[in-house]
């Protein structure tokens, strides 16, 4: 993952990074406890918000967290936004109903990606719903950077991005069980030319 400095300084010059939503959400009960992780500018937040009244959405950089919350409705009381690490959750275990990683997982080199499931699943629930989305090996950028690890790429921003299959996706780890993974395609036209965009999006129970 690139660091603090790196999200900070990107967040801090760009401003908001990220902007639509097309990530399926979750149909839980409106008092379920969500967590998101990395939550950015507040691309999915928001919409989180409208599904629950407690949210708990997290970063690292205080620039995403400041644009996140501006993302929030007025007065919204119901989100707790923390300025925290994903790789170290500061929620007991056991204390949330699902977990939202967006875009987040594929921020990292293969050993925080392991550390990141490790946590993910100690503060979920039993029974508890994993919600996974990051971008696939048929990505047209998947390539583009200096490889870092397999399929992992860091671009000029120093900031790296890892590309998954499905069966990677799949086997993330033994104690979720994969209820749909599904890759979702769309076009991007850059320059005229017409590219490919692909992100994997799987919805796990914790067993």
């Amino acid at each position: 993952m690139a660091g603090y400095v790196e999200w900070d300084d990107a967040y801090g010059k760009q401003g908001r990074l990220w902007g639509g939503v097309t990530f399926p959400l979750l149909p839980l009960p409106p008092h379920s406890r969500i967590l998101e992780l990395g939550c950015g500018n507040g691309k999915l937040t928001a919409a989180l918000s409208d599904k629950t009244d407690n949210l708990i959405a997290l970063d690292f950089s205080v620039q995403a967290c400041r644009l996140a919350r501006k993302q929030l409705a007025s007065g919204d009381g119901r989100t707790d936004l923390l300025i925290a690490d994903a790789r170290a959750i500061p929620l007991a275990a056991d204390s949330v109903d699902a977990v939202v990683a967006h875009h987040i997982a594929g921020h990292l080199l293969l050993q925080d990606r392991i550390i990141l499931m490790d946590e993910s699943i100690r503060v979920l629930k039993k029974g508890g719903r994993f919600l996974f989305g990051d971008f696939s090996i048929e990505d047209f950028r998947c390539g583009i950077g200096r490889e870092v690890e397999g399929k992992t790429y860091r671009r000029g921003n120093g900031i790296i991005t890892h590309y998954f299959s499905e069966e990677e996706v799949r086997s993330l780890t033994p104690l979720l069980t994969p209820d749909k993974i599904r890759t979702h395609r769309w076009s991007l036209k850059v320059r005229g030319k017409n590219h490919t965009r692909a992100e994997i999006i799987g919805c796990f129970t914790r067993s």
